[in-house]
């Protein structure tokens, strides 16, 4: 798969991922009587993230950060209700999953900045006392802090691997670029060196034949000149062989990145 195929991939994931948050945002807006009319702009903004990926006249980085924003807005949305105060973490969790999987690395601070700011948002619920205070809840919401804080840190350490990873693979396509490009050069200097001398013998042969009538000498000149024909035959197979063959090694850094 190229790159820009897997890139478009990872936009419909993400914009699939998003449509379903929406979803049940939209439905829990209802059942749960919050502002319909902000879940309302909220699913205009997706048709129009639809639209855009259809069409596909935007350029790639700003679909992304079209999307992510989007989704960070919903977010938002979603967890300024009491309703949603401990459901943040999983949700933002699943968010930071999704940006990593899809290679949107550079969104998971963001997702991070906007969970503990919504999250710091919602304190007012401890305040008002709508939410108690207790040894259990302290614990749970630092709990919560520290499993974001995890999921970051190893989404940045998987990422840094990845990256190292890639400019070792870039590093082993460009040796095995130039040590092809070495092989062709050899194997066409080797081609000349060697039918050159082979055309010089099996014309010379050729000269010969058409003024020697001893049948003897005839019969060994031909000889001499079949076996050129021969050895040249054989030079062009392996010269095929080794075109092909050589043509064959190119490593794609997806193909090396597999494992």
């Amino acid at each position: 798969m190229h790159e820009s195929e897997k890139r478009q991939v990872s936009y419909l994931t993400l914009l699939i991922f998003y449509t379903v948050f929406l979803t049940v945002l939209t439905a829990e807006t209802i059942l749960l009587g919050w502002d319909l009319y902000a879940a309302l702009r909220l699913l205009a903004a997706l048709v129009v993230c639809w639209v855009v990926h259809i069409r596909g006249k935007v350029p790639d980085a700003v679909k992304k950060w079209l999307y992510i924003a989007l989704m960070l807005l919903s977010f938002s949305f979603y967890g300024i209700h009491e309703t949603s105060f401990f459901d943040l973490a999983p949700v933002m969790i699943a968010v930071i999953v999704l940006c990593f999987v899809g290679g949107f690395n550079s969104a998971i601070p963001w997702c991070a900045a906007n969970y503990f700011l919504v999250l710091l948002w919602d304190l007012r619920f401890v305040r008002d006392g709508r939410i108690e205070l207790s040894a259990l809840n302290v614990s749970r919401i630092l709990l919560h802090m520290g499993l974001v804080l995890l999921v970051c840190r190893l989404a940045g350490i998987l990422s840094d691997r990845q990256k190292r990873e890639r400019k070792e693979a870039q590093k082993l396509i460009s040796e095995l670029e130039e040590t092809n490009r070495r092989t062709e050069d050899f194997l066409a200097n080797v081609s000349h060196e060697l039918r050159t001398p082979i055309n010089a013998v099996t014309g010379l042969t050729t000269v010969l034949l058409k003024n020697e009538e001893d049948s003897w000498k005839r019969g060994n000149l031909l000889s001499m000149q079949k076996a050129g024909h021969r050895l040249f035959r054989q030079i062009e197979d392996i010269l095929d062989y080794t075109e092909i063959d050589t043509g064959s090694v190119t490593v794609s850094e997806e193909d090396y990145m597999v494992s």
